[in-house]
């Protein structure tokens, strides 16, 4: 576990998602959130309301730490 109290791991999607676009130019990382139905794009996907939380809160640390970064701070 890390600092947030989540466990990491890297998963391969295929999905197109823009993330595949950027990557190609910029660094680029998704969040993916569980679906515990398994349906993806559908008005009847659902997720958990302590996933999306997490994943907000995920999103807000990295963006701490990139604020934070050498590079951030030199401006670049």
């Amino acid at each position: 576990m890390n600092e947030r109290d989540a466990k990491p791991f890297t998963i391969v999607s295929g999905a197109g998602h823009d993330a595949m676009i950027l990557a190609e130019k910029v660094p680029a990382a998704m969040i993916f959130l569980r679906t515990p139905e398994g349906i993806s794009h559908s008005p009847a996907e659902k997720v958990e309301i302590g996933d999306v939380a997490k994943a907000i809160e995920s999103g807000l640390h990295l963006l701490d730490l990139l604020a934070s970064s050498p590079m951030a701070q030199r401006g670049a």
